[in-house]
């Protein structure tokens, strides 16, 4: 329910968000503060809420890489499951 999640947000990043997100970072790292351009995201502009054009889902998952684990503290997380 990204409509009512905005409200406590500035941007949600909405379905996969691996190419989003990186293109987000990219955006506000660099300081663009314009994210019309964006696909795939819900943010607040000018106190107005404006939902972005929708991105495209990833055809070939594989070229995701895989996460990097080992720089992760994996021992904070420990269940009976693992």
């Amino acid at each position: 329910m990204p409509e009512d999640a905005i409200k406590y947000a500035d941007c949600i990043v909405l379905h996969e968000g691996e190419e989003t997100f990186f293109e987000l970072v990219q955006a506000v790292l660099s300081g663009r503060k314009d994210f019309s351009k964006i696909a795939g995201i819900i943010y607040k502009k000018g106190g107005k809420i404006i939902t972005a054009p929708p991105r495209r889902f990833i055809a070939n998952l594989d070229k995701l890489p895989f996460p990097a684990f080992d720089l992760l503290p994996l021992k904070l997380y420990d269940s009976p499951c693992m």
